[in-house]
């Protein structure tokens, strides 16, 4: 069952930034890092020292931007009660938000969302990210190789200078690809590409991995088992693709889809997503994570 969400003042416990947009924010979140699953997401305040005991409408220098800013987790640090978000500064709240200096104090609404599911049985799985949405891959990944499942990761960025996420893989996964548009890191490609291929290689063997392989540029890749689920966040084009290649390989796919919101609990109705019999469904409270066939990624 999903925790109840919470509204948290969270002090900043490391800021960190990677390149020239990204950056990785840790927060000590108490109940929030406690319940966290796979797949979900916090809303947070952009602007620092909005006190949760004066609640949504807390005393701030500025009410620009007003509405909090969806992001997913990307790490859990249990004992410290510590949740890390990865963010991309490209839009107003974002780039405050990548301002912000340990010691802080944020507030925090989560965990908010339908996590990642994983059924009974299910021993190896596949991870395809791009770009920013690595992040629910990186805390899926990291828990359920905890839990003793095969975990092979497929990550693909525009070039080098976006790769994001990727050295956090190297503890925990059993297969690493990664790939880049320009080739200036791992493999010249896209992820579908070497999906494609992992898929049909996956067809023709039920020998599990062993060994922690890598086909980034540096050595050969392993020969991968056949995958009991796919766990997918990036572009929507990159999504529509793997959930089509998925499905033709007769591998269950879910998807964490991205979308605006402002509120991140189903009121505000601005995070729709279309089902395939035409009705809609809510990002925030249907998802962010769904079966792929249960939406219509083509739009």
């Amino acid at each position: 069952m999903v925790a109840a969400p919470q509204l948290q003042d969270a002090v900043v416990t490391r800021m960190e930034r990677h390149g020239s947009h990204f950056f990785t924010i840790g927060l000590r979140a108490g109940s929030i890092a406690r319940q966290a699953e796979p797949g979900q997401f916090v809303m947070i305040a952009v602007h620092p020292q909005l006190a949760a005991d004066s609640g949504f409408l807390a005393i701030s220098s500025s009410w620009d931007p007003l509405l909090r800013r969806p992001f997913s987790i990307y790490r859990v640090n249990s004992a410290e009660e510590e949740i890390f978000l990865l963010g991309q500064a490209t839009g107003r709240g974002s780039r405050i938000l990548a301002a912000a200096v340990p010691g802080q104090v944020y507030s925090v609404l989560g965990p908010l969302g339908r996590p990642f599911r994983v059924e009974p049985g299910w021993k190896h799985l596949l991870l395809v990210g791009g770009g920013a949405g690595v992040a629910p891959l990186v805390f899926a990944g990291e828990r359920f190789a905890a839990r003793g499942i095969a975990v092979t990761v497929l990550f693909g960025f525009r070039n080098a200078g976006s790769v994001i996420g990727w050295e956090a893989t190297s503890a925990w996964a059993t297969s690493r690809y990664l790939v880049t548009e320009d080739g200036s890191a791992g493999k010249k490609g896209l992820v579908t590409d070497v999906l494609r291929r992992l898929l049909a290689s996956a067809s023709t063997t039920t020998t599990s991995t062993s060994s922690s392989g890598c086909d980034c540029g540096h050595g050969p890749a392993p020969t991968p088992a056949r995958f009991d689920a796919i766990l997918a966040c990036g572009p929507a084009v990159m999504l529509k693709a793997t959930a089509e290649l998925a499905r033709a390989a007769g591998v269950p796919c879910q998807v964490s889809a991205e979308r605006t919101m402002g509120c991140g609990f189903g009121v505000c109705l601005s995070c729709v997503l279309p089902r395939p019999d035409g009705s809609y469904a809510l990002v925030c409270q249907d998802g962010p994570v769904f079966a792929s066939e249960e939406v219509d990624l083509s739009g």
